[in-house]
């Protein structure tokens, strides 16, 4: 039995600016995933170094990953990974309640259900699903589950916002809402937004567009006049 060494990166090096609006694109096997993977902290480099806000996320240890995930980090991902058993509030709320609202000036968080509660509303509000709150995911379109998905990743406002492949269980059209609810959060708070995908069409919406290849960065390109999710055809 051998052991084999695959590079799913190789000499990758990108500084994002925050607030940044990136589109990450590739083929299949290009390192596209692994890249957001390393920059959401769940896997890590065999060599080289992640910084995020500074921190340097390869040299933290297993506590202090979950925190960085559970604090830092909001996931999209193309299977909603909705609880079927709970609503679409509740599934909101329950990925709040695991973290908890910070408490100014101090290190503590607050696990108060009528803060979380209202906060929860307040995510599914900026989706467009505020009509939708007591609805369970079998009820629900696949567009309006990804963005209840999106509501569970952004309550807990997070610095980055890393999204693999979000439209790629959905039509056109519905693929148009989400990534007019992602542009729009990610203009309203300033937030960073990662976007994996394969469809070029979809670069044509971001701020910047990486694509790699064999696991290395082949072009890196500033857009300045990105077009708006509406304006998108594919």
């Amino acid at each position: 039995m051998y052991e084999v060494s695959v590079h799913a990166l190789r000499g990758v090096t990108i500084s994002i600016t925050e607030g940044q609006f990136v589109v990450i694109l590739g083929p299949s096997g290009s390192g596209k995933t692994t890249l957001l993977n390393l920059v959401g902290g769940l896997d890590n480099p065999t060599k080289g170094e992640i910084l995020v806000k500074k921190q340097p996320i390869h040299q933290l240890n297993d506590k202090e990953l979950t925190n960085y995930r559970r604090y830092e980090v909001g996931f999209v991902f193309q299977f909603f990974n909705l609880l079927s058993s709970l609503t679409a509030l509740e599934n909101v709320e329950y990925a709040l309640e695991l973290v908890g609202l910070p408490v100014e000036g101090t290190s503590k968080r607050d696990h108060d259900p009528k803060k979380i509660r209202e906060k929860a509303l307040g995510a599914l509000q900026e989706v467009g699903l505020e009509d939708h709150t007591d609805k369970f995911p079998s009820q629900l379109s696949g567009g309006q589950q990804q963005r209840v998905a999106i509501a569970r990743a952004i309550v807990k406002d997070p610095s980055v916002l890393l999204c693999d492949e979000p439209t790629g269980s959905l039509d056109y059209e519905t693929g148009i809402q989400v990534l007019s609810v992602l542009h729009a959060i990610s203009r309203k708070d300033h937030r960073t937004v990662l976007l994996v995908t394969h469809n070029t069409e979809i670069a044509k919406m971001a701020d910047r567009t990486i694509k790699l290849r064999s696991g290395q960065v082949v072009e890196d390109h500033l857009n300045e006049t990105p077009l708006k999710p509406e304006e998108l055809s594919w």
